[in-house]
């Protein structure tokens, strides 16, 4: 059998481009197997050619005519919700040229959009988890229908429904082997794009140089929480063994000359005393791999786990923080206090591991109040020295299919189409929805002087003067531009953004 799997485009102009890792576990499975197997990067294509691209909808209507024209007897397509207009456009010409090809879905967008992919396409199977489980065992009995019906994490369309098995979730993942990344036609274009993406976001002392050479891995997988605004297909939280991370990272090391891996998880510490014995282990194979990991959870942290994770080589550590009002942390039930955030950042740079800050804003309860309370949260760790803007991310909130944030957009009416909201979805930096009712452009204001109020409270604490009169003449010039703007507005903005502290 010849096997095809497509990483999609998404919507508008996101050209934010990783390694398609989630299919090279499932092509390595489909190797092994003895099919013959291709991964064809679409999302790749258009962010490496994107100068020289006039129309994205032309060269998307290119890529759809080239595949589906394609020689291959099975296709997979393996996205994020924000790439369902391009997956259901592939799916539509390739079941007319192809109609006995049978097509199989999944990533994030498989279960969240599960019921446009029963309405709106012709697709035939919805892989939940895992995949690699999964795949292996589609292989072996298809194309008997009675028999893929009972495949543990497949859905199955029958008679104008999907029916399916509950997933077989082993607690332990070294049954997967390692992925085979030979199986990409450039592995060292993927190394190139994660390393400038990484510097994006690192201090010039941590910059990754020429000779460094970066790999993503994934040591566990799930997430026990169960945020508003975050989607999992499962909240079981399960990991590789020490042994394995350790082999599989020598393994890298010696193939691709790999120093720095960048994790992938989505809450690397939810298992306490697994991560301080992967810890252990790294640190005693002396491996000398500089690890750059988000997933961190402010409750979770102490100062022993920390002295551990910089041991075995952690240099990188991202919280989600999100808030510094404890009203929005409930609200989106993130667990956490807003002193338990605050201890975790400054333990984490009292421990010599970089530190990042999610934050998001826009909320559903977010005002002015619960905002000041962030603005004085981050303005409280840049008079420490802590943070600086460089660490410091803001998203706006949104919410995807599949999550609780976006169930409240259904409700209150904000979205009445789920296919026409992923049509305007650009990623979370763009704000298109308006969940707090406050205004969009004062929101922005806000978020760019929360920027500005923590360089310059960061730099005062340093006592670099030069660099803190600079932050603070940004907002002199932010201040005149208020002048211009109607009374009410100008009024809201100086009794709150721009109040001392």
């Amino acid at each position: 059998m010849n096997i095809l799997l497509i990483n999609p485009t998404r919507t508008g102009e996101d050209s934010y481009t990783t390694p398609p890792l989630h299919l090279i576990y499932i092509a390595t499975v489909i190797q092994k197997s003895g099919c013959r197997v291709k991964i064809l990067d679409v999302h790749n294509e258009f962010s490496k050619n994107r100068n020289k691209i006039k129309s994205k909808p032309d060269f998307e209507n290119a890529m759809i005519e080239e595949i589906a024209a394609g020689d291959f007897d099975l296709l997979g397509i393996g996205s994020i919700v924000s790439a369902f207009g391009f997956s259901k456009r592939l799916v539509k010409a390739v079941k007319q040229k192809k109609p006995d090809a049978p097509v199989i879905i999944g990533g994030g967008m498989s279960m969240a959009l599960k019921d446009l992919w029963l309405k709106e396409t012709d697709v035939d199977f919805l892989v939940e988890s895992d995949g690699e489980r999964v795949i292996q065992s589609f292989l072996e009995v298809y194309p008997d229908m009675n028999e893929l019906t009972k495949i543990p994490g497949l859905h199955v369309r029958t008679n104008g429904k999907f029916i399916s098995t509950k997933p077989d979730l082993p607690k332990n993942l070294d049954y997967i082997d390692f992925p085979d990344w030979d199986i990409l036609e450039d592995v060292r274009h993927y190394m190139e794009i994660q390393k400038k993406w990484i510097n994006l976001t690192l201090p010039s002392t941590l910059q990754l140089s020429n000779a460094d050479n970066v790999m993503p891995i994934v040591m566990t997988r799930g997430c026990p929480y169960k945020c508003t605004f975050c989607y999992h297909v499962n909240h079981l939280h399960r990991n590789h063994s020490a042994k394995y991370i350790v082999n599989y990272l020598k393994h890298i090391k010696r193939k691709y000359q790999v120093n720095f891996v960048q994790t992938w998880d989505d809450l690397i510490m939810a298992n306490k005393k697994w991560l301080a014995d992967l810890c252990d282990e790294i640190a005693a194979e002396k491996l000398d791999m500089r690890i750059f990991t988000s997933g961190g959870k402010p409750n979770l942290i102490d100062r022993d786990l920390l002295r551990k994770m910089k041991n075995a080589g952690f240099m990188r550590i991202s919280y989600g923080i999100e808030s510094g009002s404890q009203k929005i942390l409930n609200v989106m039930k993130k667990q956490t206090t807003v002193k338990q955030n605050y201890d975790a950042v400054k333990m984490t740079v009292q421990g010599g591991i970089f530190v990042h800050l999610n934050m998001v804003i826009g909320m559903p309860g977010e005002n002015r109040s619960t905002l000041k309370e962030t603005s004085d949260f981050l303005t409280s760790l840049a008079k420490d020295g802590l943070i600086a803007s460089k660490n410091v991310s803001f998203s706006y909130a949104t919410g995807y299919p599949g999550t609780e944030l976006y169930q409240y957009m259904l409700d209150h009416k904000i979205v009445t189409d789920t296919e026409t909201y992923l049509e305007k979805q650009t990623g979370v930096g763009e704000h298109k929805y308006n969940l707090c009712g406050m205004n969009i452009n004062i929101l922005k204001f806000i978020k760019n002087n929360m920027l500005m109020k923590i360089d310059y409270f960061y730099y005062l604490s340093l006592k670099k003067y030069t660099q803190s009169i600079k932050c603070f003449s940004k907002g002199a010039v932010r201040s005149f531009i208020i002048l211009l703007l109607p009374y009410p507005v100008k009024k809201f903005i100086k009794r709150f953004v721009l109040r001392p502290g």
